[in-house]
């Protein structure tokens, strides 16, 4: 059973982290030439607003599946971990 979890967690982790990665380049993409760097730098601090800014809404699809992946990954770490304590701690005992 504990197999099956880690899997399960980790399928969708790296799914998660393959769809923040798409939408994080598509942002990019969409930014003018000499203003990449710069948007895929608000893009890592979740400076969206400066984005939208610069964009306009056509980044807002992306920015939104960027954010949900993200969130995504990170609570399937999250759970990978508490998941592996108390695994952990079933074992020892």
């Amino acid at each position: 059973m504990a197999t099956i979890v880690t899997t399960v967690l980790a399928a969708l982790g790296f799914f998660a982290w393959g769809i923040a990665v798409l939408s994080a380049f598509r942002i990019v993409s969409l930014a003018p030439k000499g203003q990449k760097l710069s948007v895929y730098g608000q893009v890592g601090w979740w400076q969206f607003d400066k984005i939208r800014a610069a964009l306009g809404p056509d980044a807002d699809p992306h920015i939104r599946a960027y954010q949900r992946a993200f969130l995504t990954f990170i609570g399937c770490v999250l759970i990978a971990m508490v998941a592996g304590t108390l695994l952990a701690a079933q074992a020892q005992n």
